[in-house]
């Protein structure tokens, strides 16, 4: 239900809108930026509700990523995963193993 909450926005956060639904989601990573060194075109990630983080303030370094003030949510904060392309960070995305079929 959390994409419907967010539609209707009954959370204390300000939702963007219009927005894109889909707060998790997996794929192939089919672009990605100069600086990001361990994922590869054609690699299989998940995106979390945990689209980004600072990754430097305490939260983020007691794996409380969640608790960041600059935290943005797929489907909510940012466009998430129910269209053909979708963005996340490098350093948030799960990894999936080759050996698991996206099918």
């Amino acid at each position: 239900h959390t994409d419907l909450h967010a539609i209707k926005g009954d959370w204390p956060l300000a939702t963007k809108l219009p927005l894109v639904g889909g707060h998790e989601g997996a794929g192939l990573v089919v672009a990605k930026g100069d600086l990001v060194k361990d994922i590869e075109i054609g690699d299989a990630v998940g995106i979390k509700w945990i689209n980004g983080a600072c990754l430097a303030c305490s939260y983020c370094m007691k794996g409380d990523e969640q608790l960041c003030q600059s935290a943005t949510m797929s489907g909510y904060t940012v466009d998430g995963s129910f269209q053909q392309y979708a963005i996340a960070k490098a350093a948030i995305v799960a990894r999936i193993p080759k050996e698991c079929d996206l099918e």
